[in-house]
């Protein structure tokens, strides 16, 4: 399999089938890539809709515990890469739109593929631009990153995680060509989980880091680097994309 799309849902089958239309009809073959769920054990709606979804690619509900909700959200995406198979792992949330047509080009075109293993040993994650905000939420990351890791986060900002441990290895890259939308980043499922006792965020949206999370990610970044090896980069390889580190400043 080339993608393996990752998301969990509970409670929002419109917004989830919205979601999924957009990225489907937005791919130029949708039938190279799988669709990996994880819903609630008592989310009877979700599970009706997904079964009922008609697509021409695979779609595989994953049904387990509601946990904690969104702060298990890291435990929850990790289950899936589990499950997973494709060279790129996407994480994305049920409330997404895709702009690009197309995308699906952009992460299987076979230079790119060949770009990949030669110059980061298999090891890369593209992020897209989102519109309407500065923020990187979404990634697909190849699959020798989760293999490496174990995981993608060991915390519910996995995208921070990611951010953080990817930078550090110098293996995020942002794609321009690649556009999406996140529609409900303000919603009160997030709301509340930031605003809990002990969230990793501050007020003014600063991480909030102690000593053993400062070592966990350090621990996963000298991973990736260590899995990479020496390379030398490639500076010819002709695609519209921006180290993340760079993205951030000029925001």
């Amino acid at each position: 399999m080339d993608i393996s799309i990752n998301l969990a849902s509970r409670g929002r089958p419109e917004s989830l089938v919205k979601t999924l239309d957009s990225c489907i009809n937005s791919m130029n073959k949708p039938e190279r890539a799988d669709i990996w769920i994880k819903i609630d054990g008592d989310d009877v709606e979700t599970a009706k809709a997904i079964e009922e979804y008609e697509c021409p690619c695979s779609v595989y509900p994953i049904i387990g515990p509601q946990g904690r909700g969104y702060l298990d959200m890291h435990l929850y995406i990790n289950s899936l890469l589990r499950r997973s198979s494709g060279y790129w792992q996407f994480g994305i949330c049920d409330d997404t739109e895709f702009i690009t047509h197309g995308w699906d080009n952009l992460l299987c075109n076979a230079e790119f593929r060949n770009h990949v293993e030669q110059e980061y040993g298999g090891l890369y994650i593209m992020w897209p631009k989102i519109v309407d905000t500065d923020m990187f939420v979404f990634m697909a990351a190849t699959r020798k990153v989760f293999e490496t890791l174990g995981h993608w986060g060991q915390r519910f900002w996995i995208d921070g995680w990611l951010g953080i441990t990817g930078n550090k290895a110098g293996i995020n890259m942002v794609n321009h060509q690649w556009v999406m939308k996140h529609l409900d980043v303000d919603d009160d499922v997030r709301k509340r989980t930031y605003e809990i006792k002990g969230s990793a965020y501050s007020e003014r949206g600063e991480l909030l880091l102690d000593a053993n999370l400062v070592h966990l990610l350090h621990r996963d970044a000298d991973r990736l680097i260590q899995a990479i090896g020496e390379r030398q980069e490639n500076t010819t390889f002709n695609m519209d994309i921006q180290p993340l580190w760079e993205a951030l400043e000029c925001q």
